[in-house]
């Protein structure tokens, strides 16, 4: 697969010829000193926790159930034509193992958030420093049975504030949060506008099946 970036975007028509299926990405962002942006993450306020869920930071302990629910939550996505590790369960693992141990960034446990339903990892947000000065939103993943319930925002929205909390401590540096996202994927697009997320630029993700 190939994200058709710069040069590469010239090459769009000539891929396609080759068999090459295209999926359009978005990179959003959120920048810390839009003061426009800022305000609706403050405004913005979400319902309380049904019973029996909590959400809380990251924790090693989760690792093997994490892995369980970015292998179901991206299976079936279009992100495994790209990346086909989010297939099956070993390759999943390698994928959490890569964000934790800081191989894909710097990884920021604090600011990473893990929706619990009874005791049970349900959801995942992960986030890391992948350029100096730049966060990013790596994955958003919910196990089917707790999906359309508004849980990506509660997850999001705490990740965003803890990240904030870090610069505003100076535990962390960065002036901007950014994630990628499917242009059509139209309930995560709206879930990333409602806490002050701006769509920067779009591009092509090329892929090729056997």
């Amino acid at each position: 697969s190939y994200p058709m970036l710069g040069i590469q975007n010239s090459f769009v028509r000539n891929i396609t010829q080759h068999g090459f299926k295209l999926v359009g990405q978005a990179v959003v962002r959120f920048k810390f000193d839009d003061p426009v942006s800022i305000n609706i993450l403050k405004k913005y306020e979400l319902d309380k926790l049904p019973e029996g869920y909590t959400i809380t930071d990251w924790n090693n302990d989760y690792f093997e159930q994490t892995a369980q629910v970015i292998h179901e939550s991206f299976k079936d996505a279009s992100d495994s034509k790209f990346d086909p590790r989010f297939l099956t369960l070993e390759g999943s693992k390698d994928i959490v193992n890569k964000i934790v141990q800081s191989i894909y960034g710097t990884f920021l446990p604090e600011s990473t958030k893990v929706l619990l339903y009874q005791n049970n990892v349900a959801g995942i947000c992960f986030a890391n420093i992948t350029a100096a000065p730049i966060a990013n939103i790596p994955l958003i993943g919910i196990i089917q049975e707790h999906k359309k319930k508004g849980f990506g925002k509660h997850l999001l929205k705490m990740a965003m504030e803890s990240t904030i909390k870090g610069i505003l401590e100076g535990k962390i540096i960065a002036s901007e949060i950014n994630a990628s996202v499917e242009t059509d994927n139209y309930p995560a697009l709206r879930m990333y506008r409602k806490v002050g997320f701006k769509e920067d630029y779009t591009y092509p993700h090329a892929f090729f099946e056997k």
